[in-house]
This record gives structure tokens, C-alpha cells and sequence, in this order.
């Protein structure tokens, strides 16, 4: 089973259009802070790992809008790590009214990062970031078009 991480926050006024709902690009910012903390949670600082020359780029993403969320609301993220190769991760997300991760859902969504090594070029990831996101990682593999797939035990 996949690790997760959640993070419960409020909506600011700044997040919403004038229907009063959150405007729908600031979910990719949600699932970036659902992403941040998970990592953090579980053993990596992308601050520390940017120093060091490596980083982690979106190539996919994906978000499926269930209800509206308005300023104010309470919300819980859930982020889960289904799934990973050596070059790519998939997150997943899952967004709830409330402070409880089983109220209503509000969105659903993943994004798939690549590794970048040193200069920027995609690279596989350095031992200690495969071997924690390995152990975080629900042990879907992904296969080269980033779809996921039961990893073979």
C-alpha cells in the first residue's frame, strides 16, 4: 500500500473567480503542496535535493472537478505515490471538504514527475531517492508512456 501524506487548509478570497469558486488552475498549485509535503514527510527535501543538482519536473497531469470549492472552505488533500520506475513518479490526489479525508470530494487528480540529474537532463534518480521513494510508493510500476501498471513481485 502506498504511503500518504494529507494537509488540511483553508481557501483565501485570492484563489476564487468572480463565480466565487476556485478557479481551476489552483488545483495544479494544491497538488504541488500535497506533493512538497509528502516528500517532506517521507524523507526528501526538494530544496536540498535542487542544491545538489537534481530536480523533479511535471510531465503529466491530470484533475477530474467533482464539486466547487469556495472561499473559506476547509479542505483536506490527500497525496498518495501509487506508483514509480527510476525515472518517473506518480502522484496521486485526492481533495475533500473538510477536515476529514472522507468528506466530500471535491477533486481527484495525478501528475507525473521525471528526475532531472545534474545540468537538467533526464536522469535516473541517485540510489537514496529511488530506495525512499520505493519504500513510499503503493509498487505500481510505470511503463514508458507513464501509464501505471502492478508492479511484478
Amino acid at each position: 500500500m502506498a504511503a500518504e501524506s494529507l494537509i488540511t487548509f483553508r481557501i483565501r478570497y485570492q484563489e476564487t473567480d468572480r463565480m466565487a469558486t476556485v478557479y481551476h488552475a489552483n488545483y495544479l498549485i494544491y497538488f504541488e503542496m500535497g506533493r512538497t509535503e509528502f516528500m517532506r514527510e517521507h524523507g526528501i527535501c526538494y530544496r536540498d535535493m535542487e542544491e545538489k543538482g537534481y530536480a523533479m519536473v511535471v510531465i503529466d497531469v491530470r484533475a477530474r472537478f467533482r464539486a466547487s470549492a469556495r472561499y473559506d472552505d476547509l479542505v483536506t488533500l490527500r497525496t498518495t505515490l501509487p506508483a514509480h520506475n527510476k525515472l518517473l513518479a506518480k502522484f496521486d490526489y485526492t481533495l475533500h471538504r473538510g477536515a476529514d479525508p472522507s468528506g466530500e470530494l471535491i477533486c481527484d487528480g495525478s501528475t507525473i514527475l521525471a528526475f532531472l540529474g545534474q545540468g537538467g537532463k533526464p536522469s535516473r534518480m541517485p540510489a537514496v531517492y529511488l530506495e525512499i521513494i520505493g519504500r513510499c510508493s503503493g509498487g505500481g510500476d510505470l511503463v514508458r508512456d507513464g501509464r501505471a501498471r502492478l508492479a511484478r513481485g
